[in-house]
């Protein structure tokens, strides 16, 4: 995959910010999804981040910032897609000892 996620994207951001920039995501591809198709992964990382996301978000007691940095962490790769992969066709096996592949490898026969 060449595209960076938006948690390293945005590093030396203020947490804040990073969070609320990683939850917008994760709705975003919640609400792409069609009704009623469960993401409970995705489910799971809103509703915990909602619980986090209390109080005086302008100063982010120590111990509930550590939580935000785990849950960052924990959800940078989720609801990413992955490149896809090329066609058979254009994938092409080369011989490092020469010639043309005659067939399915197959594992040398021992002699003994």
């Amino acid at each position: 995959m060449n595209e960076i996620n938006s948690t390293d994207a945005t590093q030396g951001q203020g947490l804040r910010a990073r969070v609320e920039i990683r939850k917008h995501e994760l709705q975003a591809e919640m609400d792409k999804l069609p009704p009623g198709a469960p993401r409970l992964d995705l489910e799971r990382a809103i509703g915990t981040l909602d619980g986090l996301l209390t109080g005086d978000l302008d100063n982010i007691p120590p111990v509930v910032a550590a939580q935000l940095s785990q849950w960052l962490e924990a959800n940078k790769h989720l609801a990413e897609h992955p490149a896809a992969a090329p066609p058979a066709e254009a994938i092409r096996v080369v011989n490092p000892f020469g010639g043309a592949f005659m067939g399915p490898l197959e594992a040398p026969e021992k002699v003994n």
